[in-house]
């Protein structure tokens, strides 16, 4: 499974359910040689998506985690979080959406949190919690334990049937004012 799967998947899911919103999948730079021409001129890309909707700037940072464990903060750059944090001190919402995708689920995570294979969620979180949590916590990593019991991270559940992301608890908490 790839990230670009997953960043088409809440795209399209994002425009089925919000029908009207602009839904922008910023283009990956291309790989090559680091020290070439080609790409040596590039910019460094922001996030990965952008929207509007209902007169609201969305930036959005999607991130694949394929294991039932830790997310390292390292996984989204400085760069991306001050960009998202730029996004949110002009009142727009900037945020990290990580899907954790896994068959594979420790007997731990089975008993403590009663999670069975395969594993399909989704965590949004604001660019600001993920930076404070990046910041406050001791660890190098978001734990299962934050995703499951911190209040200002919105669960967002696969809807096999329809094959879409059920992006209604980020809606709900938006008009909320989260």
């Amino acid at each position: 499974m790839r990230e670009s799967y997953f960043q088409r998947e809440w795209m399209e899911s994002w425009m089925k359910q919000r029908p009207g919103s602009h839904v922008v999948k910023i283009p990956d730079m291309p790989r090559g040689n680091k020290s070439s021409a080609e790409t040596r001129f590039n910019p460094v890309k922001p996030y990965d998506i952008y929207a509007w909707d209902d007169g609201v700037f969305y930036a959005m940072e999607l991130k694949l985690h394929t294991t039932f464990s830790a997310f390292p903060f390292v996984k989204v750059t400085e760069n991306q979080i001050n960009h998202l944090l730029a996004v949110e001190k002009n009142n727009g919402i900037g945020a990290v959406v990580i899907n954790y995708r896994t068959n594979k689920v420790s007997k731990k995570a089975t008993n403590e949190w009663g999670i069975l294979p395969p594993f399909n969620m989704t965590y949004v979180m604001r660019g600001s919690t993920f930076s404070a949590l990046d910041h406050n916590t001791p660890s190098a990593s978001l734990s299962i334990h934050d995703l499951f019991h911190d209040e200002v991270i919105i669960p967002i559940k696969w809807m096999s049937a329809n094959k879409i992301w059920d992006l209604t608890p980020l809606f709900v908490a938006i008009k909320k004012g989260w």
